[in-house]
Parts: C-alpha cells; sequence; structure tokens
C-alpha cells in the first residue's frame, strides 16, 4: 500500500458548486453528521437571544453553526413553506396548474391572522394564491390551497406529514396548512433547513417569488415581511413567521461568491430581532467560510503501474468531483493523503476501486472517497503477460 500526502491548493477563481458524493450530508443524514470541528473557524459563532437557530452551507448540507437544531419549536408561518413545496410539486408533475381556478370555501375566508383578503363563493387562480401565501403571508391563501389539493385542510395535513418524511424532516408534524399555534404542530430549525434546502433545489423555478418585494390582490398591497430583502441584495428569501407562542422566526438564503447560506432563527423577541440575528448568521458564513473543490481529474502523478495489461499506467482520481466547505483559514493548509496499492493486474475497469483517500487538516480528518480507475485497461497478450509476470518479480524483490 502507497501512502501519498500532497498539498491541497485551493482555486480561488473557481470555487464552484457540484455534484457531491454520498459523502455530503444530505437530506436523510442525521443530524450528527456534521462539519469536522477542524474545519470550524477559529472565530467563535455568533451569540443569539433566539431560542434556537441554525446557519448551513446550500450546497452540501454543512451546519456551520447551530444552537438547539433539534429543539421542538412551534414553526408558526414557516409552515408555508412545506405548503408551497407541495404545490409546486404538483405543479411541476402537471397535476396542477397556475391558471387553475380555486373557489374559496367559508373556512378559508374566515380563517385569521395574515390575510391575502380572498372572498368566499369567489374563484381565485393558483398562480394568484401562491403569490399571496408566499409574499403576504396569508394564512386564508393556505387554507384555499390545501382544500384544492386533498379536498380538507385536515387531509392536506396528511400529505404535508408523508412529505416531510421524504425529506428527512423526522421532527416535525403538521396539523394544519397557515401554521396557527397548536400542542402537536411543532418542527425544528434543522428540519426548516432541510425544507428550505428542498425548497431551493427542487423549484429553482419558483423559490424567485420568495425574494419578490409586494404583491397586490384585490385592490390590496401588501409588502414582504422579509426586511433583508431589501437591506440585503445577496438574500434573495425565504419566509417570516410569527404567533405569540412561537415568537418571531424568520429562514433566509444568501449567494455571495457563489456559496449560498440558508439561515433560520426561531422564537426571536421582535422583527427586527430576527432579521438582525439571521443576518449576523449569514454574515459570518460568508466571511469565514468557503466551498472548496475537489476534481475528479487525475494530476499526472496519481497513477499506478499496472502488470498484464496493454499498458503500463492506469490513472486514478475520484469517482465523482465533491465540494467540501472549510473555514478560509484553511484553505492553504489542507493535505491529501492517498491511500493506494503499488501496483493494479489488469484486466481493469473504468470506473473500478484503487483506492481511497482522505483531505487533512493537521492530524483531523475532514472528508474521506474513494479512488477509482480513470480509463480502462485491457488484458494483454500472452507474451505481454510472460513479459510482465518476471518483471513484477523483479520489483518485488
Amino acid at each position: 500500500m502507497r501512502i501519498k500526502k500532497y498539498a491541497l491548493k485551493v482555486s480561488r477563481v473557481t470555487c464552484q458548486f457540484v455534484a457531491l458524493v454520498a459523502l455530503s450530508i444530505s437530506h436523510d443524514v442525521a443530524m450528527s453528521q456534521m462539519i469536522s470541528g477542524a474545519a470550524l473557524s477559529n472565530l467563535p459563532s455568533p451569540v443569539l437571544e433566539a431560542k434556537s437557530w441554525i446557519l448551513i452551507e446550500h450546497g452540501t448540507g454543512t451546519i456551520l453553526t447551530h444552537r438547539g437544531a433539534n429543539l421542538r419549536v412551534e414553526p408558526a408561518s414557516l409552515t408555508k413553506l412545506m405548503v408551497s413545496y407541495i404545490v409546486f410539486d404538483r405543479l411541476s408533475n402537471g397535476l396542477m396548474a397556475l391558471d387553475d381556478e380555486v373557489i374559496v370555501s367559508e373556512k378559508a375566508w374566515r380563517t385569521g391572522g395574515s390575510r391575502m383578503f380572498i372572498e368566499v363563493g369567489k374563484r381565485v387562480t393558483v398562480h394568484d394564491l401562491l403569490k399571496g401565501l408566499i409574499i403576504q403571508s396569508g394564512n386564508d391563501a393556505a387554507v384555499a390551497l390545501a382544500e384544492y389539493v386533498a379536498g380538507t385542510e385536515i387531509n392536506f395535513t396528511t400529505v404535508m406529514n408523508h412529505k416531510a418524511l421524504e425529506l428527512g424532516m423526522t421532527s416535525s408534524n403538521f396539523t394544519n396548512a397557515p401554521g396557527l399555534p397548536g400542542e402537536e404542530h411543532y418542527s425544528t430549525v434543522y428540519d426548516l433547513a432541510l425544507l428550505s434546502r428542498a425548497l431551493i433545489k427542487d423549484f429553482p423555478e419558483f423559490y424567485t417569488w420568495y425574494s419578490e418585494p409586494e404583491f397586490t390582490f384585490n385592490d390590496i398591497t401588501q409588502g414582504n415581511r422579509n426586511t433583508l430583502l431589501a437591506r440585503d441584495p445577496s438574500v434573495d428569501g425565504i419566509k417570516t413567521g410569527y404567533t405569540e407562542a412561537a415568537g418571531y422566526c424568520l429562514a433566509a438564503s444568501s449567494v455571495k461568491n457563489d456559496m449560498r447560506l440558508v439561515a433560520i432563527v426561531a422564537g426571536a423577541s421582535s422583527p427586527a430581532a430576527r432579521a438582525e440575528q439571521v443576518a449576523s448568521l449569514l454574515n459570518f458564513g460568508h466571511a469565514n467560510y468557503m466551498p472548496l473543490q475537489i476534481l475528479r481529474e487525475s494530476r499526472p502523478e496519481n497513477t499506478l503501474n499496472v502488470y498484464y495489461g496493454e499498458v503500463d499506467e492506469l490513472a486514478y482520481g475520484m469517482l465523482a468531483p465533491t465540494t467540501l466547505v472549510i473555514a478560509k483559514e484553511l484553505r492553504d493548509s489542507l493535505m491529501f493523503d492517498y491511500r493506494v496499492p503499488a501496483h493494479v493486474e489488469a484486466p481493469v475497469a473504468e470506473g473500478d476501486v484503487v483506492g481511497s483517500a482522505r483531505v487533512l487538516a493537521g492530524d483531523e480528518e475532514l472528508i474521506n472517497f474513494e479512488l477509482a480507475s480513470l480509463h480502462s485497461v485491457a488484458e494483454a497478450g500472452l507474451i505481454k503477460k510472460i513479459a510482465d509476470y518476471f518483471r513484477l518479480q523483479i520489483a518485488s524483490f
């Protein structure tokens, strides 16, 4: 087994997000699979007064900081993220259309709290209900959409809970569509982060609606309650929430230098406090972290000797490109640790696993992955095999 170490140089121009291997944190991975302590910034994370919070990198799901990430909270109007996700999913699958007309029920019309002011018995398009849900945070819109999808709101909550499990939201339970208070209506900031990531990733064409500053319906114009949209041009969503029991909540996303972050705060004391605390998280993340792209391509030195094959060398590299989120101060000190055999024997197929590698920060392992052959090597003819046999015997002395 050969062990080789190389300094890992970071491109400061093309740190782009790419497809991830299974090593990355995904929707159904446990909370314990967080970024390694060695990759964390030396600067302390912001200390917030909210009940719980989380900051994650969108592409990998890497958790950069949190407090009470699995603490049960009332999601308030962040519940509407699930309503919109389900409707977007049906629209994308052709099960609904934006110009479908929904007849407003008396229940939807009577729903209290924030409203888009739909009227009982009137027809409202799915498009307008979604805009009222997303921008105006209309509780009446949430109920109307729930009834259109599932017949009744209670039936729709079954759909919500099923979808939550599909997304890995194992600590959530929904009993209504708008996010009204209820003992059995709960989530966590971690689960809401999973939902936010899924919404952004799965429905980019609809996600842009979360950045719209206002919406007019029935001659009533209401502004987006996410004040960070006006304050910070890097912020493009996502949703506010409030009930007396839940306090003030905010899920926001920001993109700078090819890195998208998602921050969620639950249980803040005021609208201003939730905005300031989410801004603190986003600023901390962008100032101290960066995505490092680990490429599939082989270096010239990343070759193995091949015996009994038509060629004598085999290039190897990653099975797929991946991205690691690291503290910026570590970017010039990371190392590749390759663990590969001294040789392989033909035939070798492209994609065959030939070894493994780790990315190290000092003695701490940040990520490990398999190394695979980047091309195939066919078996040689008899004369070449005989020559290689003697070559291998000499090499083994």
